[in-house]
């Protein structure tokens, strides 16, 4: 269920998130083995500051530091502002929205990332195949992360359908949560 002006909170391991979008991205990270911080603090980026939803730290699991914006699809456009304020090239901003149940190639990849003043679309996340890496790269090519696999190999391998994320999706897209609120601000 969806509302336009208040969201679903949820809570899902013991952690509160302000809606349930949010809550299935987190379990997608947990499936995943990705480690999270949820609204890990409030940046002094925009007036009234900014508070990212989660920050993904560099890991043996994932490939860099990445702060995370959860959106739903139907975002105003001045919704990319601060999320835009507070990425810069080291720790960039995914801007993400619903779960996506990819069929073949990228279908997943359907996501922004944000470097602080500019912007690509069509990024999605992907495994390497020869390390187990995760990573959010354009198009979902694997062949992009940071792990090393990949120095001086070609960079034709898309991975956003791989069987672990996509299991990963489809429990995080099935799961039922138990406890919901419907809010209307902040809490």
């Amino acid at each position: 269920m969806q509302y336009t002006r208040g969201y679903l909170a949820t809570t899902y391991r013991g952690i509160r998130f302000r809606s349930r979008l949010e809550a299935r991205w987190a379990m997608f990270f947990d499936i995943l083995g990705i480690d999270f911080h949820y609204e890990p603090g409030s940046f002094p980026v925009v007036p009234g500051g900014y508070t990212p939803d989660f920050l993904i730290p560099k890991q043996a699991t994932f490939d860099r530091r990445l702060w995370v914006e959860v959106k739903p699809s139907d975002y105003e456009p001045h919704d990319v502002d601060k999320p835009d304020a507070l990425a810069d090239e080291e720790t960039p901003v995914a801007f993400i929205h619903k779960i996506l149940l990819p069929e073949c190639g990228f279908d997943a990849a359907r996501h922004s990332i944000y470097y602080g003043g500019s912007c690509d679309y069509d990024h999605g996340f992907c495994r390497c195949s020869r390390c187990g890496m995760i990573g959010f790269e354009f198009e979902g090519r694997s062949s992009r992360l940071r792990c090393g696999c990949w120095d001086g190999d070609r960079d034709d391998e898309w991975t956003s359908d791989c069987v672990e994320l996509v299991g990963a999706y489809r429990k995080a897209i099935e799961y039922k949560f138990e406890e919901a609120n419907r809010v209307g601000g902040r809490f």
